[in-house]
């Protein structure tokens, strides 16, 4: 017995001569907080649709918690909460009363939609019609509605769209302590790679319809070492002379940039080397890969991000 909440097997999904997704196996920890990340046209939206049971995939299954989407269906969206895409409200309806109708659909007493509202910071604006508020505040409705019931997977697509930066702030937050305070394990997507690197302990890479990583973002981090950057004059020079130890080096404006990881010991040689032999070194910084950075290599840099 695993702990995935989320489990798909060669999952695929085409439309028309467009293959969205192709053999997706898609693995997440009970507890985590997955990224989803992708370029335009990655198969991110296609997948969550599936996971959703919105579309079904045409090869391939999909086990939320441990069940059969399509066999147990039921079982399986029990206990999922989900934000995708834009949420719908009634307009003409108060905040308060689009959640009351959430409630008596899953059978939830009034109390829980008071405890949601608060939780996304609406209870000051529950009493107002829906068509009144603003992208951001019909963003937090749909989230209110997605932990209703207390989910044991939140799937989000985009979920701070439209939020300003106290919104997105809160919302981080919100999402980073979920596993904690509600016990629930988080899909999210997003193109704000800076957003899910503070937010998210997992990560799941999509390019083309296919997954090119999913682990944990150290585990990440530590298959891309980042380098050291060099400031000196003479740049052209100065990579002449260190690519004899260090073939990979490569030039840059106003400097040289190594990759790999180095030791305070083996940064030191480095700049004593070239201090040697007459090179006038400005800088020497150890640069730290960033999840865009890493993104961007791994998709070869095509694609907008979404």
């Amino acid at each position: 017995m695993n702990d995935w909440v989320i489990e798909t097997e060669g999952v695929s999904r085409r439309f028309g001569s467009v293959q969205a997704v192709d053999s997706l196996d898609l693995h997440v920890p009970k507890g985590a907080v997955a990224g989803f990340l992708g370029p335009n046209g990655a198969g991110k939206t296609t997948t969550i649709r599936m996971l959703l049971g919105l579309i079904r995939p045409q090869g391939g299954s999909i086990r939320l918690g441990g069940h059969d989407i399509h066999r147990a269906r039921r079982r399986a969206l029990t206990g999922v909460g989900s934000l995708v895409e834009t949420p719908a409200h009634y307009p003409h309806l108060t905040g308060a009363e689009n959640l009351d109708i959430a409630c008596h659909m899953a059978g939830l007493p009034r109390r829980e939609r008071d405890r949601v509202l608060d939780l996304v910071g609406l209870a000051g604006a529950a009493k107002r019609r829906v068509k009144g508020y603003s992208l951001g505040m019909r963003q937090r409705l749909g989230l209110a509605r997605a932990l209703l019931g207390n989910p044991k997977l939140l799937i989000l697509d985009e979920p701070t769209n439209g939020l300003d930066p106290s919104g997105i702030h809160e919302m981080r937050t919100l999402i980073r302590e979920a596993p904690e305070r509600f016990g629930a394990t988080v899909l999210v997507s997003s193109h704000l790679l800076g957003e899910i690197e503070q937010t998210a302990n997992h990560v799941a890479l999509m390019h083309r319809g296919k997954l090119l990583f999913q682990d944990t973002i150290a585990a990440l981090m530590d298959a891309h070492p980042g380098g050291l950057t060099i400031r000196l004059d003479r740049p052209a020079e100065a990579l002449a002379r260190v690519q004899a130890t260090h073939a990979d080096a490569a030039e840059l404006e106003d400097g040289i940039r190594l990759p790999g990881r180095f030791t305070a010991a083996e940064r030191a040689a480095i700049n004593r080397d070239l201090v040697e032999a007459g090179f006038a070194v400005s800088d020497l910084t150890l640069v730290k890969p960033s999840l865009e950075s890493i993104f961007l290599e791994r998709t070869g840099g095509t694609g907008d991000l979404q």
